[in-house]
């Protein structure tokens, strides 16, 4: 496993999504074309259009952009080297990103059979973030939801984790994400057990977090150990191919070829 971390630089969002400052607003395809343009000039590698389950004027039942609007953004994208990441609920707002040409589709809460089909026919990646539902449910349990996720979560969730057993039954290339920062960031190596608990093998959630990560980001140095790659390693007692929950036990890291321990905390981890 590689010791990296890596997150959008820039966001775009429709005007609904109040909580979090945008980077850019889309509203019409005339207003979206120009945003990837601008943020090229703050030297952004990538674009992310956001649409939440946990802000208030959205709900992930429905399509937030309309198609003209993602076509826009996406070609203009495309044109100047940009990938696009797109934080979907809705199975037909799956679909959309996918035929505008996105190269990942994170959360994909509510998606089908048919938006995974196309997904893997074009090459999309999936960055399915299971930790966040079971993160929901613990706080919808303990009454410290927000108000307006705690009216949408319970109608959503029996969906949500359907649509995670039918990503874990296909052949969509899976990127590992954590959605962290909605929740503590030290619970973040807990999704492993959340992938594996939705019928994602072991050694797929694994290869999620290296292999097929790093091909989701154009990354030719990380990604696997081999000769010419960064000497980049999580160790971890125990094999996690036969308990993932290995992964939540982390012995060291060595990032570029140089070791580091953390004081022995067990508070530090995160409790399986």
């Amino acid at each position: 496993m590689r010791p990296e971390m890596s997150g959008t630089q820039s966001i775009i969002k429709s005007p609904d999504h109040r909580p979090w400052p945008p980077v850019g607003l889309g509203v019409g395809a005339p207003d979206a074309s120009p945003v990837p343009r601008s943020l090229t000039w703050g030297a952004a590698d990538d674009l992310n259009h956001n649409g939440f389950a946990s802000t208030p004027g959205d709900d992930p039942r429905r399509v937030t952009w309309f198609d003209d609007e993602m076509a826009a953004l996406c070609e203009t994208a495309a044109q100047l080297g940009m990938p696009v990441a797109v934080h979907t609920g809705a199975a037909e707002g799956c679909k959309q990103a996918i035929r505008c040409g996105v190269r990942s589709l994170e959360h994909a809460y509510l998606i089908d059979d048919e938006a995974l089909d196309m997904a893997e026919s074009a090459g999309v990646f999936l960055v399915p973030t299971t930790q966040a539902t079971r993160e929901d449910r613990a706080g919808l349990a303990k009454g410290t939801l927000a108000d307006y996720t705690a009216a949408k979560f319970p109608r959503d969730a029996e969906q949500i984790e359907h649509s995670q057993r039918l990503i874990a039954a296909s052949n969509v290339k899976i990127a590992y994400g954590t959605d962290c920062g909605t929740f503590p960031f030290s619970h973040g190596n807990l999704e492993f057990q959340a992938m594996v608990a939705t019928g994602i093998s072991p050694a797929r959630a694994l290869r999620a977090a290296t292999a097929t990560a790093a091909e989701l980001l154009g990354r030719e140095d990380i990604g696997v150990l081999e000769p010419g790659r960064v000497a980049d390693i999580v160790a971890m007692p125990g094999d996690p191919i036969d308990d993932i929950g290995r992964t939540a036990d982390v012995d060291f890291v060595m990032r570029s070829g140089h070791l580091h321990r953390r004081p022995d905390d067990s508070s530090a981890r995160p409790h399986r």
